[in-house]
């Protein structure tokens, strides 16, 4: 299965989460492949294929300057790390995923990275710097009229005041 958003759809391309078993003729490893077959490791709970595949993607990614596609392969090491409990190498993949995201100018995936760096921070026991992470996002989302808002709403609801 590969997930696609918040579905589930049967794979009827299996080169997709297998590469390596992939033929030439159906698979060219470009950057942003390499960077969409992270995610759905992650996606999957395949958290070490998650890092290899986006870890091959960033070198790519970097060499070629396509950063808002470096910054969502940063985004998929944070959220593998944070999944196999390396909290601190996640918080630090999050921050490069920021970087790029803000350079872009995409705030809408911006938000996004803030709220997994909320989710990374809640995780450690962080109150204050995960409700800041999960603000910020919100600021980012609300002028965008985005559904995600409601969801940062509850957490911030839902987390201890700071103090």
């Amino acid at each position: 299965m590969v997930i696609w958003g918040n579905t589930t759809t049967p794979c009827t391309t299996p080169w997709l989460l297998s590469p390596s078993t992939a033929t030439p003729a159906t698979w060219s490893a470009t950057p942003g492949k390499l960077a969409s077959v992270a995610w759905y490791h992650a996606l999957l709970g395949h958290y070490d294929d998650a890092i290899t595949y986006g870890e091959q993607a960033i070198t790519h990614l970097a060499e070629q300057k396509i950063a808002v596609n470096e910054a969502g392969a940063w985004d998929t090491l944070g959220y593998a790390h944070h999944h196999l409990g390396d909290h601190q190498r996640a918080i630090d993949c999050y921050r490069r995923s920021l970087a790029l995201y803000r350079a872009t100018g995409r705030s809408h995936l911006e938000a996004e990275v803030l709220e997994h760096l909320g989710d990374t921070h809640h995780a450690l026991g962080d109150a204050t710097a995960a409700a800041a992470a999960w603000q910020q996002a919100l600021d980012l989302l609300i002028p965008l009229d985005h559904t995600g808002a409601g969801k940062l709403h509850a957490k911030l609801s839902a987390s201890p005041p700071a103090g």
